[in-house]
């Protein structure tokens, strides 16, 4: 491997951080959207299946749906790089919102082309888990000449999107972080190590505040005085909650370790500083938090009738977020970065 080839330029600690975050990207990135890509395969022969004699029982659709959700809201805060790659730009193909429920519906009612080898290209509104969701969750016609052709397209596409971001991460193949680490593509340098670890964690950071901006206060709507649900994320399932619980237990995963064997807790520049209780303890108040909504009914639900409840867990995932930019930032020598709900 590239980086491998050139340890001998590297200082004893430059390469114990190379190492690491190789360990660490592979065992929580890489993998994780290898397990995506495996599931939305599953998902697309279920589609498959289900076509084959079409019913109006969505059930086991729903169920396989959802799991294979909850991987990929577990790598929220994966939201860089390869996501946004153009030309394929695969994030956003997998995962655009607020859904535009009519682009959906002109679709299932009109002529558009819905064949794999064309439907890649069209735009992210009108597939990806949101379109899924709202196919299999939503009040359409599932009797629709034209429903299991879409869904179909949907799940194939979802298996081409997920291929897509997982070879980006692959070592073997689109080498992401090898060469974010070696730009030149001859020299892996402190600056560009760091850069790296900025970045992954920097992105905690951000993903925690697009929660709290983008998942909480925006749908309740605090900026313009009255709730605003159809800017909600996965409404039409009501997993909005449990899409927000799943972004803490991806990022929890990659601070701690947890079934891994790597946390951005171990990061070299940490050793002696210990994080992992207050981290854990933050995280767990959230989690707790929004189990606990979940069980009282959906994000929509809560917003018209406790909405000081939203508030309440919107300054929790708050206090993390300060734990991350702030003092966990400072202990590792690196800087704050922002992201566009920073403004809002």
């Amino acid at each position: 491997m590239m980086i491998l080839l050139l340890y001998g330029c590297l200082s004893d600690q430059n390469e114990a951080h190379v190492e690491f975050l190789q360990k660490l990207v592979n065992e929580n990135i890489t993998k994780g959207y290898l397990k995506v890509y495996e599931e939305t395969q599953v998902l697309d022969e279920q589609i498959k299946d289900y076509c084959i004699q079409p019913t109006n029982d969505l059930t086991q659709l729903q169920s396989v749906w959802w799991s294979t959700r909850e991987s990929f809201k577990q790598l929220d805060y994966a939201q860089f790089g390869p996501y946004f790659e153009p030309p394929e730009r695969a994030g956003p193909q997998l995962d655009f919102w607020p859904l535009r429920s009519s682009s959906i519906d002109d679709v299932l009612l009109g002529d558009l082309n819905l064949e794999e080898s064309v439907f890649h290209s069209y735009g992210a509104s009108i597939k990806g888990f949101p379109a899924l969701e709202y196919l299999l969750f939503g009040s359409v016609d599932t009797n629709s000449a034209r429903y299991c052709e879409y869904i179909q397209a949907i799940g194939n596409d979802l298996v081409f999107q997920s291929n897509i971001l997982y070879n980006y991460w692959n070592p073997s193949d689109g080498e992401y972080l090898n060469k974010r680490l070696s730009p030149d593509g001859s020299n892996v340098t402190t600056d560009s190590i760091n850069d790296v670890r900025a970045e992954l964690v920097n992105q905690i950071g951000h993903t925690l505040a697009d929660i709290r901006t983008l998942k909480l206060q925006k749908p309740m709507g605090l900026q313009v005085g009255s709730p605003q649900p159809d800017l909600l994320e996965s409404r039409y399932s009501a997993r909005s909650l449990m899409d927000i619980h799943d972004n803490i237990i991806g990022i929890k995963r990659l601070f701690l370790g947890l079934d891994t064997t790597l946390g951005l807790v171990h990061d070299p520049t940490l050793e002696g500083i210990d994080f992992s209780s207050e981290f854990e303890t933050r995280a767990d108040q959230c989690l707790t938090h929004i189990l606990q909504l979940h069980q009282s009914g959906s994000l929509e639900e809560t917003i018209l009738i406790e909405p000081e409840q939203v508030e309440i867990l919107s300054d929790e995932i708050g206090y993390l977020q300060q734990l991350v930019q702030e003092d966990i930032i400072l202990a590792m020598s690196l800087w704050l970065t922002f992201n566009d709900s920073d403004g809002d």
